[in-house]
C-alpha cells in the first residue's frame, strides 16, 4: 500500500516527512513537497493548487495519507475528490488556531470514512490546537474516530511508532 505524507506549510517539515519516509521505509515519492519550499513564497491559491496536483497523482491505486498541520485539510480535500482510492488516513497536529472561515467544515467528509480507517494524533498543548480542541472538531464529525492525545507542547511529531502500528 503506497502512503503520501503531506506535511506542514513551513520548509522545516521536509526533514519531518523524510523522516517519516525513512523510519516507515516508504518510498522517495511517499513525500509531497510544496513548491513554495523552492520558490519561497506561497502562491496565493497554493493549498489548491498542492491539492489538484496531488488528487492527479492517485488514479487508479489506493493511498494512506499520513498528514500534518496544513496537510490535514488537504487531505480532506484529497479525500472528498477520490473517496474511493484512500485507504487510511492519519492525521497529526491539526492546525485549529489557524483555521480560515470554512476550514473547519471540510473536516466533515470524515461523517463518509470508515473510523476504524481514520486515526488522529494530537498533542496536549499543541501552539497551533490543543488536544481537546482537535478533539472536539473530529469528535463533533464523528464521535467514533480515534484522537489520541500526546504530551508534546509543540507542533513536532516525531511518533513513528503511532505511525507505523496504524499504517501497517
Amino acid at each position: 500500500m503506497n502512503t503520501l505524507i503531506l506535511p506542514g506549510f513551513s520548509p522545516q517539515n521536509q526533514s519531518w516527512a523524510e523522516s517519516v519516509r525513512t523510519q516507515l521505509h516508504l518510498s522517495g515519492e511517499s513525500v509531497v513537497s510544496w513548491h513554495h519550499w523552492t520558490s519561497g513564497r506561497p502562491e496565493p491559491d497554493w493549498v489548491e493548487r498542492e491539492t489538484s496536483e496531488i488528487i492527479d497523482r492517485i488514479v487508479m491505486e489506493q493511498v494512506s495519507l499520513l498528514a500534518k498541520s496544513i496537510g490535514t485539510l488537504i487531505a480532506m480535500r484529497v479525500i472528498k475528490a477520490k473517496p474511493d482510492l484512500i485507504h487510511k488516513v492519519l492525521l497529526c497536529g491539526i492546525p485549529v488556531n489557524d483555521f480560515r472561515p470554512g476550514n473547519a467544515a471540510e473536516y466533515e467528509i470524515l461523517k463518509q470514512f470508515s473510523v476504524n480507517k481514520c486515526l488522529c494524533l494530537q498533542n496536549r498543548d499543541d501552539p497551533h490546537g490543543s488536544f481537546d480542541q482537535a478533539e472536539t472538531l473530529i469528535h463533533a464529525v464523528n464521535p467514533h474516530i480515534p484522537v489520541l492525545s500526546r504530551p508534546g507542547q509543540d507542533h513536532e511529531y516525531p511518533y513513528f511508532d503511532d505511525f507505523r502500528s496504524f499504517l501497517t
